[in-house]
């Protein structure tokens, strides 16, 4: 063990005590030389007090005192000493040798405290090093302890590690010939899994499910030994369904059903990995009665069982199933390729699903075309009849008149329908809700839809509450709702049928029924016909296949539900919706009235629209009216008419060539001269943004075209009084 014992140093005193030594030996040295020694000019002496320094090693006190001295020096020779005692030449001489004198001296003292502060420092590392050096030494020794009982462990190791080379050399034999068989077991890996890959392939492009499946589950019986049968089961519900069944010989042990068509089955071990969606095994089934296993593998006397979830979306909806002829050990290997078959068989349905629906799709989108095509032309030949009618001079002119009225309405109807389709699915349709009574709201609906009940020689049964019914709802949308399922009646019920309409009240809600002797529904349609586009009886059944869906949709956004009915095709179809009620009646409150025309005096009226044919119609109408017409086909037209006449009402297209119409009513509004004008858009664009903007343009109303000429005189109003202000 290492051990230095070092000299010690002592330290240096304080800066005070360093401070009040060198003014003590300033007072007294230089009391002595100035005073006691006058006429004695012996040098040295200043330098003496000086080597103080080397014991405090004050540096700054140390030169402070030579400043002081050569100071004192200065006042004894020219001051002091007595004239006479030297010569100038002796006085100058001592004088420099005194001060040279104190300055080597304090030099020289400034480098013993320099040479000790450095010597200070190297002991202080030289310490250092000496206690770290001990403490290696007491850390080698230490290590060299651990190091002998280390190489004793060393040699009981090298003793044992002798021993496992000799068994390792053996295992080493029995690897190299394992290694042989794995690589023959790649090689016939790679092969099945391009087959595969081929096979699946091949599943996917077949465009059936059952033939897909049937290829898959026969290829699981080529990648497995001593299986019994691969069955690929489907849960729909509670139910499990055998979707496709393989087995060595081709021929189930048990009937199954028909080909590619599924039968519901028992099996529940199947039922517990769906239940807990992973793979699991059997290694010997009769481990576990309580697991029976469905009948083909009972009557196949399988002893043992893989199972892998087959997930469509991410969620286990069916299973792929291996049944052993013999109990059977399931191998790590095993598993991940029945779970590889399982996911394959996923993809597989997933993208044959998928094609069925981007082809449904089509179907329906082509078969809507061609509906919404055939229901555009059977208005249109009417009115072409009635047209040549009335440019022959017939006297059946009145009955041509109501029959292109009849079918206008049609037409609008069929115009209305597709827009409010579009805002459901896009989720922009609004409603306005007020306090209104039922009985009234379904009062106009019948009355807006007799006449297609009347045209199919229907009979309608009304049957009607006691008293007012109210509810939360927007009028004309609930009587759209109403209107729709009049007709839906009428169109799908045989001529000379009956429909019967139902209004009452049920546990706190209102219940509309509307029932019908025609077509009826299969338990498959009764959720179906409430889809888009969607015809029960097939294209040419009537329709555009909408009508029921805006139904759905404007009684849901009214918080209540629709649900259709039916025995059976031919046994008719109920429609019922409930509604909720409205907790407090109202006090004096009135039925809704329909708007009714407004009777009115001649205004002076400019029509604004750049389709020539709709202008001079709307013209000739307000004319019949006893109203004065100006008409222009453009907003640069329309603004030069107005300097002229100014008009009491404008009629005024959006969609015009140049300035639209809502930059034109913009211009009037803020004309000094036509600021008063009652402005009315009618256009084409009928969306409630559309309505926004007309009434930030500054239109008072909004009517979407094709507008009835009631309505359109309805808006007029009395012409306005001009401004006294």
């Amino acid at each position: 063990m290492l051990n230095l014992d070092l000299p010690r140093i002592a330290a240096p005193p304080s800066r005070a005590v360093s401070v009040a030594l060198g003014a003590l030996l300033v007072v007294v040295w230089g009391a002595l030389r100035l005073f006691a020694f006058e006429t004695t000019v012996f040098p040295l002496t200043y330098a003496i007090p000086l080597l103080i320094g080397v014991w405090t090693r004050d540096r700054l006190v140390l030169w402070g005192m030579a400043a002081v001295f050569i100071a004192f020096h200065t006042v004894k020779i020219f001051w002091i000493v007595p004239a006479g005692v030297l010569s100038p030449a002796e006085s100058w001489a001592n004088y420099g040798a005194t001060c040279s004198n104190v300055i080597v001296a304090a030099t020289a003292v400034h480098l013993i405290i320099r040479l000790r502060e450095r010597l200070e420092i190297a002991l202080d590392h030289v310490k250092a090093q000496a206690v770290e050096l001990q403490a290696q030494g007491e850390e080698l020794a230490q290590q060299n302890e651990e190091l002998a009982e280390q190489a004793e462990e060393l040699s009981r190791q090298s003793d044992e590690l002798a021993q496992q080379g000799e068994e390792l050399a053996t295992q080493n034999e029995e690897l190299t010939s394992q290694a042989e068989e794995i690589g023959g077991l790649n090689l016939e890996l790679e092969r099945r899994e391009a087959l595969l890959e081929t096979l699946f392939e091949t599943a996917r492009a077949s465009g059936t499910e059952h033939t897909a499946l049937e290829q898959m589950a026969a290829a699981a019986l080529g990648l497995f030994d001593g299986l019994a049968a691969v069955a690929v089961f489907e849960q729909s519900g509670k139910a499990l369904w055998l979707r496709s069944l393989a087995t060595p010989g081709g021929e189930p042990p048990i009937q199954c059903g028909a080909p590619g068509e599924p039968v519901i089955v028992s099996d529940g071990f199947v039922d517990l990995v769906l239940y807990e969606q992973r793979t699991a095994c059997l290694n010997d089934v009769a481990l576990r009665p309580d697991l029976a296993l469905a009948p083909f593998a009972t009557a196949s006397s399988c002893q043992a069982v893989l199972c892998a979830p087959v997930r469509l979306g991410g969620e286990a909806h069916g299973a792929f199933c291996l049944y052993s002829k013999r109990i059977r050990e399931w191998t790590e290997a095993d598993f991940r390729l029945a779970d590889w078959l399982a996911a394959q068989c996923g993809r597989v349905l997933e993208t044959l699903r998928v094609q069925s629906a981007l082809r449904e799709a089509d179907q329906r989108k082509s078969e809507f075309l061609a509906t919404l095509s055939h229901e555009l032309r059977n208005p249109l030949a009417p009115i072409g009849f009635a047209l040549k009618l009335i440019e022959a001079g017939s006297p059946d002119r009145t009955a041509a008149v109501q029959v292109m009225r009849r079918q206008l309405r049609q037409l609008v109807r069929l115009v209305d329908d597709l827009l409010d389709a579009t805002r459901l699915s896009s989720n922009k349709i609004q409603i306005r809700p007020t306090r209104a009574d039922l009985v009234s709201i379904v009062e106009h609906a019948v009355e807006s839809s007799m006449p297609d009940i009347e045209a199919a020689r229907h009979a309608l049964d009304v049957t009607w509450p006691a008293g007012p019914i109210w509810v939360e709802a927007d009028t004309d949308r609930m009587v759209q709702v109403v209107s729709n399922l009049l007709n839906n009646a009428s169109r799908y019920t045989p001529p000379g049928g009956r429909i019967g309409l139902a209004l009452e009240e049920a546990d706190g809600q209102a219940v509309l029924s509307v029932t019908d002797t025609g077509m009826g529904l299969d338990a498959a349609d009764l959720e179906r016909v409430f889809d888009m586009f969607t015809q029960v009886g097939g294209p040419g059944s009537g329709g555009l296949g909408i009508g029921l869906a805006i139904v759905r949709g404007i009684v849901e956004l009214h918080g209540g539900c629709v649900e259709a009915r039916s025995e059976g095709l031919g046994r008719g179809t109920e429609f019922r919706v409930v509604l909720p009620l409205v907790t407090h009646q109202p006090e004096n409150a009135e039925a809704v009235p329909m708007p009714e025309p407004a009777a009115h005096d001649g205004c002076r009226v400019l029509v604004v629209d750049d389709n020539r044919d709709s202008a001079e119609m709307m013209s000739r109408v307000l004319e019949l009216h006893g109203h004065r017409v100006q008409m222009a086909h453009d907003a640069e037209t329309a603004l030069s008419l107005v300097v002229e006449t100014v008009p009491d009402v404008a009629l005024l297209d959006i969609g015009l060539p140049g300035l639209d119409g809502y930059e034109l009513a913009r211009r009037l509004r803020d004309d000094e001269r036509t600021r008063h004008v009652r402005l009315v858009a009618v256009t084409g664009w009928g969306a409630e943004c559309d309505r926004t903007r007309a009434r930030e343009a500054g239109f008072d109303a909004h009517l979407t075209k094709p507008a009835e000429p009631d309505v359109v005189l309805s808006t007029l109003g009395p012409p306005p009084r001009p401004s006294t202000a």
